[in-house]
């Protein structure tokens, strides 16, 4: 998540007591409701700043995956098992942060295209990370 107390953004000018208390304002908004003010003047790139991270950390710390993927095999002891649901769910996990960080100016990695061309292709990459992110939305979680 992009800190409120960002030094780029306030430089010097964050030991202004104006500043400080807006700051503290916007602290106090993010623990208790989970967005602040400053958030709501750009709710994309709030978005684009804390989704991909949550599913990177998300990804690195489950401890399961859905039923559905993989292929269902009994093992010589008779028990039901699925292993491969796993290593399918981290290439759809790993699809979704990737078009997260590309549909982000900051995070692109094609950004020797044109204007046109680059938001053509971010466009792009916003419709497949959403059509992911609908479909799995109920299953992230652990």
């Amino acid at each position: 998540m992009r800190n409120v107390w960002e030094w780029q953004e306030y430089g010097w000018r964050l030991m202004l007591p104006k500043l400080f208390c807006r700051n503290v304002k916007y602290s106090w908004q993010r623990v208790t409701r989970g967005y602040c003010d400053k958030d709501l003047w750009n709710i994309d790139y709030w978005f684009l700043g804390i989704v991909p991270d949550m599913l990177k950390q998300f990804k690195e710390t489950r401890n399961g995956s859905p039923g559905c993927l993989g292929e269902e095999y009994v093992d010589e002891d008779g028990i039901s098992c699925n292993d491969s649901c796993h290593e399918e769910w981290d290439k759809i996990l790993d699809e979704m942060i990737f078009l997260f960080h590309e549909m982000d100016e900051e995070t692109c990695q094609n950004k020797g295209l044109s204007n046109k061309e680059l938001d053509e292709y971010r466009e792009e990459c916003k419709d497949k990370a959403f059509v992911l992110f609908s479909k799995w939305f109920y299953s992230l979680w652990d």
